[in-house]
């Protein structure tokens, strides 16, 4: 008994110590299970540290490369812009040099003063510094004392037009034009001489008072000591027919590069562009001399109608034939609505390029005559003239020329003038007669009146011939004159031909 005892109790510690060993090594099975989802998880997450770090550096190298390309794009746009704003200043200096080329230094000072961030440009300082400077020194033109000077046709060829056969127009032509040779040297003579070409608008300054009215008041011209303004027209532009295939200009054309020129048909019949004219002659003076000029001031191009205007048969009576009253049939039947369009660019452009217009009176009609044909006449330069001047400029012509430069009225004035009612309710703001004195303006408190001083052979044949003084004030005559032309139709020497005061040059087309 004791012994099955024994035998029991010794198979109950066997089995005690199985299940201690198996209990061990569950624990340590689980222990090594433990172990490796520890080590599982480690590597896992070793593995997505790791991940993320690589994706950190990614993101981060791509986030930098994106915000260095950001940085470099804004970079460069801000030297793009910074580059922009040093050009536009450098052309807005440029600019601001040739306002003040021109005299317009209150322009030029506006102009640098318009740039943003001036005040701390040493470079912009220097610039409005000289220009204030400069400005502190003008003087004060005196507007009641500027000369207006005036020529009619500009001889090509001399020998050429003096050789015609018919005396009476050679006589005119020598009395009335001057040759191209003397045009280039009156330009050069006055530019020595200090005058500077003003617009006749510098004569005011405008202002509208509170009924809506035009108000005019002396203009201010301010220009350095010893410069002296004057005004310059030209009369009867239209290249008459009478003057065509005669040594003068044929018509005023654009050249290339879309600038006024003038052609010219040849002895020999061919036909060629260049400076045969005012204009082109005063454009290529100007851009040789800027200073020459007011705030780009140019002449006053005065217009006919009868022939057209600068040699485009514009009228609508040169498309009518002889036997409906075209007296001018034998040149040609003009188709005058082609001639309109052809005839518009080369105005746009002079306008543009500075140059003002005038009416110059439709035909032969002298305005101190007859009411009713100024009238008349009045009415057919607006319809064939004036409309097209406008629909190119946008502007109502305002200046008069008188034809023959006969006034409507004395020096004293316009008060309960018929023709200045009528003319004034077309447009017209200033009068222009003939005068021989050096000056001669008025300003009214909504019109202005001057005189102007013919520039021709005449006159400077009896500067030369008869001790006359007409324009030697202006320049030395004998260093004008072309020696080219012929005494036919001028003052000659020891001749007795009184003081030519009623003779001006000025005759009917």
């Amino acid at each position: 008994m004791e012994n099955r005892r024994r035998v029991r109790a010794d198979e109950i510690d066997i089995e005690s110590q199985k299940r201690r060993a198996r209990r061990r090594r569950e624990l340590l099975r689980r222990k090594r299970r433990k172990a490796k989802i520890l080590r599982a998880g480690i590597v896992v997450l070793l593995f997505l540290v790791l991940a993320g770090c690589i994706w950190g550096v990614v993101a981060g190298v791509r986030f930098g490369l994106a915000r260095s390309a950001a940085d470099r794009e804004l970079k460069e746009q801000q030297i793009a812009q910074e580059e922009e704003a040093h050009a536009r200043k450098e052309e807005m200096i440029i600019q601001a040099r040739e306002m003040a080329t021109v005299y317009d230094y209150e322009g030029a000072i506006d102009l640098l003063k318009g740039i943003e961030g001036y005040e701390n440009d040493p470079e912009l300082l220097k610039e409005l510094a000289d220009y204030e400077s400069i400005k502190s020194t003008l003087v004060s033109v005196d507007v009641m004392k500027i000369p207006h000077l005036y020529i009619g046709g500009v001889i090509v060829d001399p020998e050429y037009t003096f050789s015609k056969s018919d005396q009476n127009w050679v006589s005119t032509a020598n009395k009335t034009s001057i040759t191209v040779y003397e045009l280039n040297n009156m330009l050069e003579q006055l530019y020595s001489n200090g005058y500077v070409l003003v617009s006749i608008r510098d004569l005011i300054q405008e202002r509208t008072d509170d009924e809506g009215n035009e108000l005019y008041t002396r203009g201010k011209i301010m220009l350095p000591e010893g410069k002296k303004a004057f005004i310059l027209s030209q009369d009867d532009v239209s290249y008459p027919f009478n003057t065509q295939n005669s040594g003068y200009a044929s018509r005023i054309v654009l050249d290339a590069q879309g600038n006024p020129t003038c052609e010219y048909v040849q002895k020999d019949g061919t036909t060629v562009t260049g400076e045969y004219d005012l204009v082109p002659i005063l454009d290529a003076f100007v851009e040789e001399h800027p200073d020459f000029v007011y705030k780009n001031a140019r002449g006053i191009l005065c217009l006919t109608g009868y022939n057209g205007i600068l040699g485009y048969r514009t009228s609508p009576d040169l498309a009518e034939t002889a036997e409906f009253g075209n007296i001018y049939a034998d040149y040609g039947i003009f188709d005058y609505q082609a001639e309109i369009e052809s005839v518009k660019p080369v105005l746009k452009a002079l306008w543009e390029g500075g140059w003002e217009f005038a009416m110059n009176g439709y035909a032969s009609v002298n305005y101190s005559g007859d009411y009713e044909k100024v009238y008349d006449d009045v009415q057919k330069w607006q319809s064939d003239v004036g409309s097209i001047l406008e629909s190119v400029t946008g502007e109502k012509t305002d200046i008069l020329m008188f034809p023959f430069g006969s006034d409507i009225a004395d020096w004293r004035g316009y008060d309960g003038n018929e023709k200045f009612s009528m003319l004034f309710g077309q447009g017209i703001r200033y009068f222009c007669n003939i005068e021989p004195s050096q000056y001669w303006v008025q300003l009214h408190e909504n019109y202005v009146r001057q005189g102007r001083r013919p520039v021709n052979g005449l006159r400077m044949s009896q500067d030369l011939n008869e001790g006359s003084d007409w324009l030697t004030d202006l320049f030395d005559v004998s260093a004008v004159y072309d020696s080219r032309r012929p005494d036919t139709g001028l003052a000659k020497k020891g001749a007795d031909q009184g003081n030519g005061a009623g003779d001006t040059g000025e005759t009917s087309e």
